[in-house]
């Protein structure tokens, strides 16, 4: 089981970077938890549309999916029609309706090339072989905390404030790919829907193995490691564009 991370920026990407997209692969198949701007090219990088099974959108801010607009337009016109399952967070279809009116004037827009559905957070979606679980985070919209079980159990926090059942949900993980969008010394007044890098140490402690995401412009990444591994008392790790990281029984 692989975790490739593509896009590791928060509101903006970074040069050279993209926001929210993470390719997880096995033997059996490949999905993608979330599609913000720039992922798609990254993605291209790794992997033939064609072989992506499935996306998964953990909630509607637009760094988390708004490839899926390009998508759209490759799929169309780029790959005869065959592209990957979406699966939206409850109220996505809806969402996608009015986006494809603003964009196009149609609200079939996207649901006339995707084959669109929305997920249920109360229960376990299969899917690539993998079974993904959900967990409703702290954040200012509708937002999912995403467990994929293979081989190894990844968890990815998505966007969220501090929570104690986003806390009990990650428990156990192989590996936690948790977002990190500030650091220690940022307000927690203004931070309340997103994790500093300190609260995202805390977290990893309940895990075998952090991954830091979701950074936010200008803040120095290797600064927020050090601070997450503090707060951890061990190793962390930063996501980047392209970077690999294997977990279960094939990890080397």
């Amino acid at each position: 089981m692989e975790l490739i991370t593509l896009g590791t920026s928060a509101a903006a990407p970074a040069a050279g970077e993209a926001t929210a997209g993470h390719l997880v692969r096995h033997a059996d198949g490949a999905i993608l938890l979330d599609c913000g701007s720039g992922v798609l090219a990254a993605l291209l990088e790794v992997i033939d549309l064609p072989q992506l099974h499935a996306i998964i959108i953990s909630h509607l801010h637009p760094d988390h999916y708004l490839d899926l607009v390009p998508l759209r337009y490759a799929v169309a016109y780029g790959n005869a029609g065959r592209g990957p399952r979406v699966f939206l967070p409850p109220g996505g279809k809806a969402f996608l309706e009015r986006l494809g009116r603003a964009l196009r004037g149609r609200a079939a827009f996207f649901q006339g090339v995707l084959a669109l559905a929305e997920y249920d957070p109360a229960t376990t979606l299969a899917v690539a072989g993998f079974h993904l679980r959900f967990q409703r985070t702290r954040h200012d919209v509708p937002c999912f905390a995403i467990a994929v079980a293979g081989t190894a159990r990844l968890v990815y926090t998505a966007d969220t404030g501090p929570s104690e059942e986003v806390a009990r949900f990650v428990a156990g993980a192989d590996l936690l790919l948790c977002e990190a969008t500030y650091p220690a010394e940022a307000n927690p007044a203004v931070t309340a829907t997103h994790l500093r890098a300190v609260e995202a140490g805390e977290l990893g402690r309940r895990t075998q193995r952090l991954v830091l995401t979701h950074f936010w412009p200008g803040y120095d990444r290797e600064q927020l490691r050090q601070q997450a591994a503090a707060a951890r008392g061990g190793p962390v790790e930063l996501a980047r564009r392209g970077a690999r990281f294997r977990l279960g029984p094939d990890r080397p």
